[in-house]
């Protein structure tokens, strides 16, 4: 799709490195950093709450494949719920949730980035340090996509070292007796909370540790073979990550008493202390960091495509749509995206910000479910079809989890995202600047 200024994104992305985005960005902070607070609402069935969030991320996912098959397009979402409705405004709130939602997300990775793995290295200031890590992330992303996929490459693959670092430390400790398998069956509850509140507040946790499967969507333009690429890539990633979760999610409830694990965001790092086969914390908390910083990352370079998607619609100033010709990034839209994940970064703690990330993004994958089941019902190819049940269960579970969500959460977290949108729709009225007039 062409820019203002003529220049176009390339398809740069094979199978092979689709995969590694997805599960690059999906493998990230949510099961090095939210873990335990899952594990503080539901006890020992944090690994049932994580595959309850599969089952909808599992649905909403096929739906995806659907539908970036048939309407591919950097918009994404926002090109899926105007192409369903057909109503601009609808089509606009939802973008702006988009964005919302990749900046708090990785405004949740960055903040937990220096938190108790760094400070197992090297004891440093929070806020300073939330914005270093920020800046470096967006050097990265200012490579270009194919480059920072590259260093996705490398960042994924220590992610995954260190995951099987704590499966074995973690399989060592049952072998020999030092942990507690029954637990894993115990569900523990707040005082006065009940088990079905408890496991979807529990469950929209988790859904947070998957967030990063949509953000691909939003890179189908620079897929190659979208139509073929696209179905088979995102569903073997999401299962793979699933089955890493509710196996690490086990092996902590069983290794790590619930309560040291709900008041910590390095919860992985109690394992491999634990554990009877030698590996050094420090070195183990470079990992994780390395793995919660690629969450950032991956978030930072799909919500500034997203930004340059709805600059090129008209949605935006097309200021944001300029990009860089030797690396063909949006890197305006880049810029901005950073400035915001950095203020955002400090101003609430990695709960708090993971709550408000979770709470944009279900409803914008209501509106991509429901899009999917309208779009079914008008002519036109459909390369993959996603099974009949799939967009029904994916709307009504978000939905379900969205709400207890908005019946739970402090309202911190609704004026959070709210101010982001406010600013997006405070853009709006500048789309028209630097635009040459539409002609007849």
């Amino acid at each position: 799709m062409d820019t203002p200024d003529g220049s176009q994104l390339r398809p740069v992305l094979g199978p092979k490195l689709l995969y590694v985005l997805v599960v690059g960005d999906v493998l990230g902070a949510g099961i090095y950093v939210l873990v335990g607070r899952v594990a503080g609402h539901v006890g020992g069935l944090a690994w049932v709450a994580f595959g309850l969030a599969f089952l909808a991320v599992g649905a909403t996912a096929a739906s995806y494949s659907e539908l970036v098959t048939a309407h591919p397009g950097a918009a994404g979402s926002a090109l899926y719920v105007q192409r369903a409705f057909r109503q601009p405004p609808l089509t606009f709130v939802v973008g702006l949730i988009i964005i919302a939602s990749g900046l708090a997300t990785a405004a949740t990775t960055a903040r937990a980035a220096a938190g108790d793995y760094l400070d197992e290295i090297v004891s440093v200031a929070t806020i300073p340090t939330v914005v270093a890590i920020v800046a470096v992330l967006i050097g990265i992303g200012a490579l270009g996509l194919a480059r920072s996929a590259r260093a996705n490459l490398s960042m994924t693959l220590i992610e995954i070292a260190g995951l099987l670092i704590v499966i074995v430390a973690g399989v060592a400790l049952l072998i020999d007796g030092e942990s507690s398998p029954a637990e894993a069956l115990e569900l523990t509850t707040g005082e006065g909370r009940s088990p079905i509140s408890a496991m979807l507040t529990a469950t929209a946790l988790a859904f947070f540790a998957f967030l990063g499967f949509e953000d691909a969507v939003h890179l189908s333009e620079e897929v190659k073979n979208p139509e073929i690429t696209f179905p088979r890539v995102m569903a073997l990633a999401v299962a793979t990550t699933a089955a890493v979760y509710i196996l690490v999610a086990a092996l902590a409830v069983m290794t790590v008493p619930h309560d040291e694990l709900s008041v910590s965001d390095g919860p992985l790092l109690a394992i491999v202390e634990r554990g009877p086969v030698p590996f050094p914390p420090r070195l183990f908390a470079g990992v994780a960091l390395v793995a919660v910083a690629n969450t950032s990352l991956l978030a930072m370079v799909t919500a500034s495509r997203v930004i340059y998607g709805m600059a090129q619609s008209g949605w935006f100033p097309a200021w944001f749509a300029k990009l860089d010709r030797r690396g063909q990034t949006p890197y305006r839209a880049l810029l901005g995206v950073g400035a915001a994940v950095a203020a955002l970064a400090v101003t609430g703690d990695v709960g708090e910000l993971a709550e408000t990330a979770v709470m944009l993004v279900l409803g914008v994958l209501i509106a991509v479910n429901v899009a999917a089941l309208v779009l079914r019902r008008r002519p036109g190819p459909r390369p993959f079809s996603a099974p009949w049940w799939a967009p029904w269960f994916g709307a009504i579970s978000c939905a379900i989890v969205l709400g207890q969500q908005l019946l739970t959460a402090p309202g911190g977290r609704l004026l959070r995202a709210g101010v982001l949108i406010a600013v997006g729709v405070a853009l709006r009225p500048l789309a028209a600047v630097g635009r040459a007039p539409a002609t007849t």
